[in-house]
Parts: structure tokens; sequence; C-alpha cells
């Protein structure tokens, strides 16, 4: 064999490796996209019935004591709605009227507005109040997913 042919040989078989590699970040790629497709933070408003039905189901769901009046709580709204476009936790985040709902207030003890209750299934993993950073709403939301 040749130094040329040899040297041939060996650019060929960079390139071949080349072209897995970039092969495989492509595949990767495609994966992540089509990941948030199933997998996503949803925002909806409070209903008992659909918090039941995702708790029985064994599902991760939070609800947020929202009220429109409330600094603090248009700062959480910002943040879910752009942790909504991001996160690829599969989660709902309820939004509970904090002025309506005061039986469930009461019931889950929420004494202020801007509370956040994480839960998996009808297990509650975490709760907070007044944070607004996406740093501490998503270790939060993530919550439902540490359990062991």
């Amino acid at each position: 064999m040749t130094s040329s042919s040899h040297f041939a040989g060996l650019r060929a078989n960079r390139r071949a490796t080349h072209l897995t590699r970039m092969l495989s970040v492509a595949v990767l790629l495609v994966g992540f996209a089509f990941s948030g497709l199933t997998s996503a933070l949803t925002i909806k408003p409070y209903s008992e019935k659909a918090v039941a039905e995702a708790q029985a189901k064994g599902a991760a769901t939070a609800l947020l004591f929202h009220a429109d009046w409330c600094p603090t709580c248009r700062a959480q709204e910002k943040t879910l709605k752009a942790l909504e476009k991001s996160s690829q936790r599969d989660i709902v985040v309820f939004f509970v009227n904090y002025d309506k709902e005061k039986e469930l207030r009461k019931m889950k003890k929420v004494r202020g507005q801007s509370t956040l209750i994480v839960y998996r299934g009808a297990k509650e993993t975490s709760r907070m109040a007044g944070e607004t950073s996406a740093a501490a709403i998503t270790t939060a939301l993530d919550s439902a997913y540490m359990m062991k």
C-alpha cells in the first residue's frame, strides 16, 4: 500500500466517522424536539374535577393560588408561561382563583396568594409562597418527580 492510498483511506474513515457523529446529533435533536410534544408543562384554570382525575392517575400537578391584583402572582404567571415553552416535565399547573376558592384555601391551609403547591398523585411534594424565579419554581415543580 502506498503512502498516498493509506492517507486517502484515513481521510475516508474520518469522513465516515464525522458523518456518523453528525447523524447521531441530528437524531438526538429530533428526539428532543418530539419529546416536547408528548411532555410539557401546561397551564389550565382550576377545575376540581380535572385535578381529581389527574391526581387519581398519579400525574404531576400543581395548584397556584393566584390573584389578578397581586404583583407577585403576575410575576409567577410570567415565569410559568416562559417555562411552559421550555419545560420537558409533564405537569399541569392549575391556576386557582385566590379570591373565589375560599373553601379550597381553607382545606389546603393556604394563608396567602402566590402559593404554589406541587403534587405527585394526591401526595404533596412541595409548597412555596411568593417565589417568582424560574429556578425556584422549576425546583418546586421537579419535586413531583423526585419521590421515592
